[in-house]
Parts: C-alpha cells; structure tokens; sequence
C-alpha cells in the first residue's frame, strides 16, 4: 500500500498503518504503564505525564480509552486524591494483566521503549528501576540484538563487566535511558518521544557530492526546502539508506508511521550499515542546522 506524502514527507492519510500505529500506541503504553510503577510508588508527576502522552493519542479505544479516562478524572480538579490514585493503580494492574498484548519483535521493542519513558517520566532512574531495567534486557534476546535496544544493552553490558556499576557508569545509563526514552517529561516537559539522540556525529567532511538523507520531520522547513539546502551546498538527497550514503541527517520529531515509536527504518537501515563498519555519519537536526549555516555564510 502507498499513500501520498505531505510538505514533511509525511502520508496524507491519517488512516495509513492505522493497524500498525495502533499497535505500536497499545505496546508503547503497556510499556509505559509497567515504567510509572516499576519501583511500587505512582507519582503525581508519572500520571501527568501518563494523561499527556495519552492526550496526543488519535485512537483512544480498548485500554488505551480506559487509562484515558481515568487519569482525565483525576486530574478534572488539578489535584489528586489517594483514592483516585489507588483506583489508577488497580486500573493500571489489571491492564498490565488482562489487557491487550501484541507479541512481535517490534512490538516488544516498543513495549521496552515505553517502559523507558515510563521510568524516566519523573527525572530520575533509580536503583529498583535499574534493576527492572536489566531483568527485561537480561531475559530477552530480542532486546538484546534488535535496533535501537541493543545500544543500551552494550552500553550496561560494558558497565557492569567487572560485577560493579559505579556512580559514573551510573550516570552515562541514565544518559543513555534518557536519550533513548526522548527526554524527560519532569524535566522538559516533552511527551513526543523525540527521535533518539544516541547519534550525534560531527559532520567533518566537505559537503560536495555527498549523499545525504533526511528521517522524521525538521524544525526549520519542509522536507523539500531541507533537500534543496542540501542541494544548495553541493549534496546530492537520497530517499532512504544505502551503502552509497555519507551521512543520515533524523528531524527532531517523530514521523506517525516509523515502525519504532522513536525511530525508522532509515536509522535502523544506518545503524546496521554502521555495525558492517561503514564509515557514514549519523546526526541529529540540530548539528545539521549548526552545519548549513556554517557552510552557507
């Protein structure tokens, strides 16, 4: 199936994955709801994150609708009760029970990146979520091997190789967490989930003939002005990865469709490129802008 693409390079028709993007909402909140519980105690904080990710939501249905619902109720008077809480709780328990699951590679993935946003929503990872943390990636050879969760898994494998994680490995899992998690909903307020900033390389080459191509959608202009930017320094736009390309430039938001709920086939396509131990680059919008500016004063 094809579907004809906007100014962004996004479909124009809202109904296009439907099946696929809903599964993806429905793992992403098991994940999410397995993340704001994952050391026992549900904070104000958490559920507001949890009602704001929920809002942006454009099917609410089954238990996506139910959790809805309820955080909408408890927060209908900006405060929240003990017993709305404890209700929340129940509702999330039995959901995570009962309710719907997808079990496929990609939806665990989803389902793992949920559980990410879920335990950084406050701000903080602490040492009981850690250790939820590692249980899921130590039983799951999906997660292990699959893009991008096996990142964190070489990073805390790395880590933990003498037995021991100190504060300073600590402190770059929980850069890592926060990365691959799109931020924290505590601290910036973000519950798009923006594209993963694991890849930040230095864009160090001169621009002409080299093939660039661009994932996800841009701060500074449609997909088309960010191609004739690159047009206009020499560059030559690809539509998707190949082994021909030099650098892989991702928006800094998210596109409705990529299989992943922060991340596409495009920068799955590169990261794999980049294991096989080709040399092309793989940024983010923001050192892409610093990098066009530059090039074109």
């Amino acid at each position: 199936m094809t579907s004809k693409t906007d100014e962004n390079g996004q479909p124009l028709n809202a109904r296009f994955n439907f099946a696929q993007n809903y599964q993806k909402s429905l793992s992403t909140l098991r994940g999410i709801l397995e993340g704001v519980t994952s050391d026992t105690i549900l904070r104000d904080v958490e559920i507001q994150f949890l009602h704001a990710w929920l809002e942006e939501q454009s099917d609410k249905k089954g238990d996506i609708l139910d959790v809805y619902d309820s955080v909408s109720s408890a927060l209908s008077d900006k405060t929240i009760s003990a017993d709305e809480k404890e209700d929340i709780i129940q509702l999330i328990t039995d959901c995570l029970e009962y309710g719907e699951t997808c079990d496929n590679p990609e939806s665990r993935v989803n389902q793992f990146l949920g559980f990410l946003k879920g335990v950084m929503a406050d701000g903080v990872l602490n040492r009981i979520e850690l250790e939820n943390l590692l249980s899921k990636l130590n039983s799951d050879i999906e997660l292990q091997t699959s893009f991008p969760t096996r990142i964190l898994y070489n990073i805390i494998r790395a880590a933990s190789a003498d037995g021991h994680i100190d504060d300073n490995e600590f402190a770059q899992i929980v850069s890592s967490v926060t990365k691959l998690a799109g931020g924290s909903f505590a601290i910036d307020g973000d519950i798009s989930g923006s594209p993963i900033m694991i890849f930040d390389d230095e864009i160090d080459f001169s621009p002409e003939n080299k093939c660039v191509c661009f994932t996800g959608k841009f701060l500074s202009g449609t997909r088309s002005e960010i191609e004739s930017k690159a047009k206009n320094i020499g560059m030559i736009p690809q539509s998707s990865v190949t082994k021909n390309t030099h650098l892989v430039v991702v928006g800094c938001f998210n596109s409705r469709d990529w299989i992943l709920s922060n991340s596409g086939r495009k920068i799955e396509k590169a990261s794999l490129y980049r294991i096989d131990g080709n040399s092309f680059k793989i940024t983010t919008y923001y050192r892409w802008n610093d990098f066009i500016i530059n090039k074109s004063c």
